[in-house]
């Protein structure tokens, strides 16, 4: 668990009066010895950072708003694949050929109306469950969304599905020791990291560049994996949303 490592590597740092460095998402970040406790409130309040205009990445499909104090991004849910769209169509499909043919069986062999009916609504849930199943989530893609709430005081994410919203994390900012982003290109960035650091650590004197080959294999590797999103670290763990 992050909120154990961190710990461990605390306790370690402090004991050699080393650097601490979160290494754990792709843009790994030092503290300074004797400073493991800092959280990203008071770590930007030191460097003096100061909040600016930061243009829209072109392919976002965020909305971001501000309104009395407090930053509000939409990241709207993914759009339902066609495919699934189509999926409604088999079991309805399904239903209405066999259903009739199958009242019909019943009616001339004088079967009894409760296992007739019990077989034929057995047969409507069979079409029904896929459908609701589908179109909730087809709502969900028109109306869900994850709602993050930033503020100086806290942070908050909200769920919001088909039918309900929900709170899925609130947490102050006294208690956020880091966030991070992850994309391709960061993933890309870290696996390249980690590679020379194991070069370096097999073989202290040989080269950390990478040659062609290495590098259109690394590229090729990260090219299937998605980014995690966004990632909220706490004292107690760390949370992962993902756009």
């Amino acid at each position: 668990m992050y909120a154990d490592a961190r710990v461990s590597a605390k306790a370690i740092a402090e004991h050699l009066h080393l650097d601490l460095e979160d290494a754990t998402t792709d843009h790994p970040v030092r503290l300074p010895a004797g400073q493991p406790d800092l959280v990203l409130q008071e770590r930007l309040l030191r460097q003096g950072t100061r909040s600016g205009d930061v243009a829209r990445p072109p392919d976002a499909r965020s909305q971001v708003s501000r309104e009395d104090g407090v930053t509000t991004i939409v990241v709207p849910s993914r759009p339902l694949p066609v495919l699934m769209l189509a999926a409604i169509a088999v079991p309805a499909i399904i239903a209405a050929v066999i259903g009739p043919s199958l009242a019909e069986f019943f009616r001339r062999t004088h079967t009894p109306a409760p296992v007739a009916w019990f077989f034929l609504c057995f047969l409507g849930l069979f079409a029904a469950i896929p459908m609701i199943t589908v179109l909730n989530a087809f709502v969900r893609s028109r109306r869900g969304a994850t709602i993050v709430d930033v503020s100086r005081q806290r942070l908050r994410i909200r769920e919001q599905g088909a039918w309900t919203t929900r709170t899925v994390t609130s947490v102050d900012a006294s208690d956020i020791l880091d966030i991070d982003y992850s994309s391709r290109e960061s993933i890309l960035a870290s696996a390249r990291r980690t590679a020379e650091q194991q070069v370096l650590q097999s073989h202290p004197a040989a080269s950390t560049t990478m040659g062609p080959r290495v590098e259109r294999m690394l590229a090729a590797l990260t090219r299937f994996r998605r980014g995690r999103g966004l990632t909220l670290k706490t004292p107690s763990d760390s949370h992962c949303r993902r756009e």
